[in-house]
Order: C-alpha cells, then sequence, then structure tokens
C-alpha cells in the first residue's frame, strides 16, 4: 500500500522600494550600518541594500520595460530586478488619448491648462524565490518640464504572480506613501507584504506481510 503525504509550504514576502526622480545626496549611503545604493531604471532612481561594485548590473528592454538585473558577481544567480515603462499621457498641446482614465476630470482640466507633459510610469521590483517569481508593481503619474520632473500621484500599487508552478501567491498588501508627506514629490515608497504557499505531494511505499 502506498501513503499519500502532502505538505503545504509558505514563505512571507516583505518588500520596499524607494523611487525618486533624482539621485538626491550621495549615490552611496549607509542606514543602520547596512551600506545602500543608488541606480537608475530609465527615468527614477531605486534604492537597493547593497554595494553596486559588489554585484553584476545587466540591462536589457523586455516586454516594453527597461529591465535592470542585480546578479551576484561569483554565481551569476538573479538577486532582484527592476522594470520602468513609460506612457505619454497628455501634453501641453492640450491632446489627450483614452489613458486619461487614471484621472479625475478635474486633474485632466488642470494638466490641460498646465505647460509641461504627463505620463504614466510603471514600474516594479521582481524577485525569485525557488519556483516562485513575483513582482510587485507601483504606478506613477508624472508631470515633466524641460529635466525637471515631479510624482504628481499614484494610481495603484499590486502584486503579481509572474511564474506557474505548484505554488500560489496568498494575502498580498501593498501601499506606497509620499516620504514628505504629500503630493506633488520627487521620491515615494512602497511597501508590499504577501504569502508564497508551496503544496509538495509524496508517495511512501508500506511493506506489508
Amino acid at each position: 500500500m502506498k501513503k499519500i503525504i502532502s505538505f503545504l509550504l509558505s514563505l512571507t514576502l516583505l518588500l520596499s522600494t524607494t523611487i525618486a526622480f533624482a539621485a538626491t545626496g550621495a549615490n552611496k549611503v549607509s542606514d543602520q550600518g547596512v551600506n545602500k545604493s543608488k541606480l537608475k531604471i530609465k527615468d527614477i532612481y531605486v534604492t537597493v541594500p547593497y554595494d553596486i561594485s559588489e554585484v553584476k548590473i545587466e540591462r536589457m528592454q523586455k516586454d516594453g520595460y527597461e529591465r535592470v538585473e542585480i546578479r551576484d558577481k561569483k554565481t551569476g544567480e538573479l538577486i532582484e530586478a527592476f522594470g520602468e515603462k513609460v506612457v505619454p499621457l497628455i501634453n501641453s498641446s492640450n491632446s489627450k488619448d483614452s489613458k486619461s482614465q487614471f484621472l479625475s476630470q478635474y486633474t485632466v482640466n488642470l494638466i490641460q491648462s498646465t505647460s509641461g507633459d504627463y505620463s504614466i510610469h510603471y514600474v516594479y521590483k521582481e524577485r525569485k524565490d525557488g519556483p516562485a517569481v513575483t513582482r510587485l508593481y507601483t504606478i506613477l503619474t508624472v508631470y515633466s518640464y524641460g529635466s525637471f520632473r515631479q510624482i504628481e500621484s499614484v494610481n495603484d500599487t499590486y502584486w503579481t504572480a509572474e511564474s506557474g508552478g505548484t505554488w500560489e501567491l496568498v494575502n498580498p498588501h501593498a501601499t506606497t506613501i509620499s516620504t514628505s508627506g504629500s503630493f506633488p514629490t520627487i521620491e515615494i515608497e512602497t511597501f508590499g507584504t504577501a504569502t508564497i504557499e508551496v503544496r509538495t505531494t509524496l508517495s511512501a511505499g508500506e511493506n506489508t506481510q
């Protein structure tokens, strides 16, 4: 007779990302003894919890995103990845397209009366845990005028599962705040928690007399 044994393994994820539109301060900073570096993706900068000189950085275009992969220098193993895609929304000529659905009519009217350009920025942080690949997304409305950029609002923050298999992403929670306490701002921080559940089934033989 064979016995079927089922295991449910769980892993709690805790991710945070600081997103800014300027490399404010030093490119290398120390926070409670942990070295951190600022890394540019496309337009935005993210803060990563290690010295960039100690890891391997790979850049590529993938699925319309500017993607940056951070890998272990010795093993080549993926540590984490970031992506950014920019979609023009409304420009100073008062033209608009269907993507204005992200904004209220009041904001649309305000944008149309303002010089400069507006765009939607899709930003993600990706990690791999065994068979599970997950992403934490932040979607922003950004105002730009020449080289100046600021974050007008956060449209959404959410998790996605990016790989298949016998695992499930459960209890996802995500939020984004302005580090200055209000909008517009040039820096935000995204926080997310979720649980990966992996179900494993084993069969064990049993001898009978």
